[in-house]
């Protein structure tokens, strides 16, 4: 809940949004790593259109770290425009399984 509290002070707009938040690590369209995984987190990816109903750009990204295959810890959040994303796709790369 420490990060939780983290994430909605600096923000405040995501306050009602920690569903969303757990659905994006829990199930995200895309998850990414650094090229060369200098940092051990990882980028989840979510759209989800009603975030703009709050005046958020639609997808959701929440920085997370694993410490096991089954269990980790979230860093922050936030959202991002489709050109942000896409330009992150370059930094970034697909998780392989």
């Amino acid at each position: 809940m420490k990060q939780w509290e983290h994430i909605i002070t600096a923000r405040p707009e995501f306050g009602a949004l920690m569903k969303e938040v757990l659905r994006t690590v829990e199930a995200p369209d895309d998850v990414l790593e650094p090229l060369h995984r200098t940092k051990p987190q990882l980028l989840a990816i979510k759209s989800f259109p009603r975030l703009s109903e709050v005046g958020l750009s639609q997808n959701l990204v929440v920085v997370y770290r694993e410490t096991n295959l089954h269990e980790g810890f979230i860093i922050t959040a936030f959202s991002i425009s489709d050109r942000r994303k896409s330009r992150m796709y370059r930094l970034w790369r697909r998780q392989s399984n």
